[in-house]
């Protein structure tokens, strides 16, 4: 009995299949014929990528456990916010970044011809700051970032209309990041050395001035022994002098160290992957498009045709509660401009 009613429900529907060959076979047919004509007209997309990590000279003052242990949760203890790898993530997708980049001129279609990356992708405004403003959302689309927090390796992704253009323009990025790290940082270290440097100086001259004082002093009074005042006037002098060494020192070996800094203190982007020309496109998948709507459209038509044929088998049996749907959906149809009922 079970085998019965199954052989009662397959059956229909392969017999729905084969009597409308040309729905079945015809409709993926086209689609796949119309759906390889547009991904031939879709132009395609290439992807360059690169990989860096932002070494930082300074080291943290953690103990190592604690500091490994806190970058598997992706914490980074120790260390300034502005030296992690997710700043220089963000700092890719900047206005600051991306907009040096887009106006930036790389190769060409044609040798020796070169275009900016305002025309590669094609952006246009009405003023030059609209036109700012739609190539940074441009740029931003087609950069993909990804950060790993074991590692702190960044990877970054361009797309582009051409291979070339996709690691030149990879190639700008990468390159305006680390001229923005490094002359940022070194200007930060610079005034920080300036600042000094000229503090170093005044407090040079503050000693010279105490110490020829406390000179003086001792020339004029030769008898200090037998005189409480100029005792204390000697001491007192004596205590400027001190004080004046000491901050002399001090800002001696801050400056010292501000110049040290000025040149070290910078972290230093080491390139892992550098960008190169991608061998393949990423968009359109042709075959893979192809095959996936034939198949969509398969289902599509074979359900249509089992429709179809359920429709054709309830008209013919005369159920009446049916063959009264039937009519008003006709009448209904045959209402709407355009779509005029079959009639039998």
């Amino acid at each position: 009995m079970s085998g019965a009613a199954g052989h009662r429900t397959v059956f229909p529907a392969l017999e729905a299949l084969v009597r409308r060959p040309r729905l079945v076979f015809g409709l993926p047919f086209v689609a796949a014929v119309l759906t390889s004509i547009a991904v031939l007209l879709i132009a395609p997309t290439y992807a360059a990528t690169a990989s860096f990590v932002a070494e930082n000279p300074a080291q943290s003052r953690l103990p190592a456990g604690l500091a490994g242990l806190a970058s598997q949760f992706g914490m980074s203890l120790g260390a300034e916010a502005s030296r992690s790898p997710a700043f220089y993530a963000d700092l890719l997708r900047s206005r600051e970044i991306l907009g040096e980049v887009l106006a930036a001129k790389i190769a060409g279609p044609q040798p020796g011809d070169s275009v900016t990356v305002y025309a590669l992708y094609r952006i246009s405004g009405s003023t030059p700051e609209r036109r700012l403003d739609d190539g940074i959302k441009t740029l931003r689309t087609r950069i993909t970032l990804t950060v790993d927090q074991r590692t702190d390796v960044v990877r970054v992704t361009v797309e582009a209309p051409s291979p070339v253009a996709a690691r030149d323009v990879l190639q700008l990025l990468i390159d305006r990041l680390a001229d923005f790290n490094l002359n940022t940082r070194q200007s930060t270290a610079g005034e920080r050395r300036r600042f000094i440097e000229g503090r170093v100086a005044s407090s040079e001259q503050e000693l010279r001035t105490t110490e020829d004082a406390l000179r003086s002093f001792y020339e004029r009074n030769r008898q200090l022994q037998s005189s409480p005042q100029l005792r204390f006037e000697e001491q007192r002098l004596t205590r400027q002098v001190a004080v004046q060494q000491e901050l002399y020192l001090t800002l001696r070996r801050e400056y010292e160290t501000a110049r040290i800094e000025e040149v070290n203190n910078t972290p230093v982007l080491t390139i892992i992957d550098h960008p190169a020309v991608p061998g393949r496109r990423v968009r359109p998948v042709r075959t893979i498009t192809v095959l996936l709507v034939t198949f969509v459209m398969a289902i599509l038509a074979s359900a249509l045709a089992i429709m179809l044929q359920h429709n054709d088998d309830l008209l013919a049996s005369g159920d009446p509660e049916y063959l009264r749907f039937h009519q008003r959906l006709r009448d209904s149809l045959a209402r709407i401009p355009g779509i005029h009922g079959r009639r039998r």
